[in-house]
């Protein structure tokens, strides 16, 4: 009698034109994977914590901004809705030698670190009090983030005023979203 197998798939998004050739390599209980890159191919690692549900964004062909390697350094990954999570302090901002308006820049080296078709909330401490920006593709994120905090939208943009303190509304926003 044939036993009948399991089959499970892995899928690396956005990787296939990078590879030249795959092998591996199976001991006892583990499986390793071996990817062989074109010589082209810029590599970004994402590592994920699958029970803390963390992710964190690197790049080790590009030097980051201080800003953008500040957000990395708190961000945090919701798999079921694809999305970064990340916090900034005003000291942050001052330590980085920016202001709020360097955000949009950092979104968009954060993106080319792997994140182009995930969302991106950024939640930050000005002198007028917190506030949030977004980015998404997704429409149904942007309104329930503009809805919820009386936002403002401009493309895939939304900017927000909180209402509540960072910590709380970060909790707030990861269940709902």
């Amino acid at each position: 009698m044939e036993q009948q197998k399991k089959t499970f798939a892995v899928k690396l998004k956005g990787l296939a034109p990078w590879i030249s050739g795959i092998r591996y390599e199976k001991e006892e209980q583990d499986l390793t994977l071996y990817f062989s890159l074109k010589k082209e191919a810029e590599v970004n690692i994402i590592v994920e914590d699958g029970k803390a549900e963390h992710k964190l964004l690197s790049s080790i062909t590009t030097p980051l901004g201080a800003l953008s390697q500040k957000l990395i350094s708190n961000v945090e990954y919701k798999p079921n809705s694809d999305l970064y999570i990340t916090s900034l302090r005003r000291q942050d901002f001052t330590e980085c030698k920016a202001t709020p308006l360097a955000l949009k820049g950092s979104v968009e080296e954060l993106k080319q670190c792997g994140a182009e078709n995930s969302s991106l909330l950024i939640l930050f401490e000005t002198a007028k009090g917190g506030q949030g920006l977004l980015w998404s593709k997704r429409p149904e994120v942007r309104e329930k983030v503009k809805t919820r905090n009386k936002g403002t939208e401009k493309g895939n943009w939304v900017l927000f005023a909180a209402q509540e303190p960072l910590p709380s509304l970060r909790e707030t926003l990861k269940a709902t979203l």
